[in-house]
């Protein structure tokens, strides 16, 4: 297994891998693959990208990415996405991912990572047993502009 920093020529797999996990308890989510390369191509050319995908036998096997931004005079990094292959999970694949992408950021002087997902989600309590705490403080508040 090795792990590397993502390229623009690994969209295609990543969104076909994001369409098998997302579309997949627990999270249900109707994606295609049209739009997941959508999403994860313009998370790719924003400003501040950095991602990290896991390799075995040229398989891609998860994922972490995200953006630096500034923050109150410093650099943090929002964790946008973050996924493993349903049957690698549970085997420190996801742990190492984000160990990855920590020792990167604190090499760049980010001072913090954050992210946004349910509550009462497995990757919630995966996040939480990587060092990540739920800051209670802060809500997540979104209107449907569609309807």
């Amino acid at each position: 297994m090795t792990i590397r920093e993502i390229t623009k020529s690994d969209i295609k797999e990543l969104a076909a891998l994001y369409v098998s996990v997302f579309s997949s308890p627990p999270w249900n989510e109707p994606w295609a693959q049209k739009a997941a390369h959508e999403r994860l191509e313009w998370i790719y050319e924003s400003k501040g990208f950095l991602g990290f995908l896991a390799n075995e036998q040229e398989s891609i096997q998860g994922m972490v990415l995200g953006n630096i931004e500034p923050f109150l005079g410093e650099r943090a990094f929002y964790l946008r996405e973050m996924l493993v292959r349903p049957d690698k999970q549970g085997k420190g694949l996801g742990s190492k991912l984000l160990k990855q992408l920590h020792v990167h950021l604190r090499e760049m002087f980010v001072s913090r990572s954050y992210l946004i997902t349910k509550n009462e989600s497995p990757a919630a309590k995966f996040y939480l047993s990587n060092g990540y705490a739920l800051e209670c403080a802060d809500g997540f508040y979104e209107i449907p502009l569609n309807s």
